[in-house]
């Protein structure tokens, strides 16, 4: 399968101060960047990365080289030009969040449509990745009130929203509200909307993301340091525990490949959906060694290789 070049750097020179004190930090620097492909750069502090990533996100401008960045020149665009660019094409995830505290957390994230003076009716999907809020009765209706013109909206829980309660209780609550409220809740389940199979999942916890080596030490360290598995949560009145947890894991992983062949067969396009993330390579570089990330991610790489769906979410 061929995938087409969606970032290329050529000679891409930036340097710092004049004179003597003039810093070189990129020097004829090539990079090509293909779609589906992942790409980490790493490094030394002060060796360029940060220059190099803001120089890439059309936050800063080359003082030498060109940059296509989706299918357009973007090295020597002026900085509205630029602002207009990024608005529309780049997505950055910042280690610091940034969030403004007068916007509700809806309104934060819309507000890059509203920067582009997008209408909220011009949303074509809603996709709810979960950990809204423990399960709160009425939530589920004023979601469904603010994004009312949205034609679609799919809901996807994340563990937060069983705290306090029991699971299997809370989560037919919300299957109820949503149905009521016209929201597709996917918990694990599958939707085609706008031409697009939607395939969502918890994609519960699941301790063997270091090897069956690791296995049933990860149980216990997920039982001592994890707040969902410390009675957080309650399944058939005890804590819910990391076998539970597993089992649920394995069956969202079964459906979801299940149907990503049923998509392949369809010719559909696909987007996938799952609060806890489906590859080691989503988790952060400084939490790399942490021996909790089992309870965040688990290792679907293999799942994502073979069947390349559109967008995992």
């Amino acid at each position: 399968m061929t995938h087409s070049v969606v970032l290329e750097a050529r000679g891409l020179d930036k340097a710092f101060g004049t004179g003597p004190g003039r810093i070189a930090v990129l020097r004829g620097l090539d990079l090509r960047v293909r779609e589906g492909e992942m790409a980490a750069i790493t490094g030394r502090s002060g060796v360029g990365k940060t220059t190099l990533l803001h120089v890439l996100g059309a936050l800063d401008r080359p003082d030498a080289g060109s940059l296509r960045l989706a299918g357009e020149e973007v090295a020597q665009l002026s900085e509205r030009e630029a602002a207009a660019f990024r608005n529309r094409n780049v997505g950055f995830v910042f280690q610091h969040h940034r969030l403004l505290p007068e916007l509700t957390a809806v309104e934060n994230a819309s507000l890059p449509l509203r920067i582009r003076r997008v209408p909220r009716d011009a949303a074509d999907v809603i996709v709810l990745a979960g950990d809204l809020a423990p399960y709160t009765k009425g939530l589920v209706a004023k979601l469904s009130e603010f994004w009312a013109s949205a034609p679609h909206i799919v809901y996807i829980l994340g563990n937060h929203e069983f705290y306090g309660t029991e699971i299997d209780d809370a989560r037919a609550r919300l299957a109820d509200e949503c149905a009521e409220a016209g929201i597709h809740l996917l918990d694990p389940g599958m939707v085609r909307t706008e031409g697009t199979r939607f395939i969502g999942a918890t994609l519960w916890t699941a301790p063997e993301l270091y090897g069956k080596a690791d296995e049933t030490g990860a149980h216990h360290r997920l039982r001592r340091g994890i707040s969902d598995f410390a009675g957080a949560i309650r399944h058939h009145g005890r804590a819910f525990s990391t076998r539970e947890s597993a089992r649920r894991h394995r069956a969202a992983r079964r459906f979801i490949e299940e149907e990503l062949a049923r998509a392949e067969l369809a010719g559909e396009r696909v987007v996938v959906i799952t609060h806890h993330a489906p590859s080691p390579h989503s988790i952060r570089q400084w939490f790399q060694d942490d021996p909790l990330n089992p309870a965040f991610a688990s290792d679907l790489d293999q799942l994502i290789e073979r069947y390349q769906p559109a967008l995992w979410v």
